[in-house]
């Protein structure tokens, strides 16, 4: 990086999601995305050996190398996840848009509104999504990821015509589960001490 210090109000880099997109047309960008990712974190497991890495880092890395330590220790010591990654509609977070619609959250479309600034939260629509959401997921209950999942009503809605669960999720996230736990133990094979703060 030329610029070491330039990252220090960057915390988090979200890439534009693929799903209900065409942002990504052919697989070619997403799979850039994806391989210089995988370099990335390579890089960064060989420069966690140093043992001053945490004098020596720049606040971006710190905070990727945190997150691979910190999310499965986390996620693990979950049970009973019955929401998954998702949220009580209009409850836990809520977005509002320039008509005056109530939105579950800033990343949803606008096909699934709880409300508005006239008549407040609807219920009824509150409770249907929920519903809808979770019988969806009838398939989920005997997976042994069930209660790490982090599965929400965006990655599941269709352009407002109900949720639906696709295979797709499933097999990166199961992926994704695997890569971190073998990340996270390379990073503390190499460097036993590090971030322990976050650890104990």
């Amino acid at each position: 990086m030329e610029h070491p210090e330039l990252d220090k109000r960057i915390q988090r880099v979200n890439r534009v999601s693929n799903i209900n997109t065409e942002y990504y047309k052919g697989v070619q960008l997403e799979q850039s995305y994806l391989e210089r990712r995988k370099d990335f974190i390579k890089g960064l497991i060989e420069r966690a050996k140093d043992k001053q890495f945490e004098k020596k880092a720049t606040n971006f890395s710190k905070t990727i190398l945190k997150s691979i330590i910190f999310d499965p220790m986390m996620n693990t010591a979950y049970s009973n996840n019955e929401l998954r990654g998702t949220c009580l509609p209009g409850i836990h977070k809520l977005a509002v848009d320039s008509d005056g619609n109530f939105h579950m959250c800033e990343k949803i479309n606008p096909h699934y509104p709880v409300g508005n600034i006239e008549t407040g939260l609807d219920p009824t629509k509150q409770a249907n999504y929920m519903n809808n959401f979770f019988s969806a997921l009838a398939g989920c209950k005997n997976c042994n990821l069930n209660n790490i999942c982090n599965l929400c009503y965006v990655i599941t809605e269709t352009d407002g015509q109900g949720f639906q669960l696709k295979d797709t999720f499933c097999k990166n996230f199961r992926e994704g589960i695997i890569n971190s736990f073998s990340t996270y133990y390379s990073i503390l094979e190499n460097n036993p001490g590090i971030f322990q703060e976050i650890r104990e």
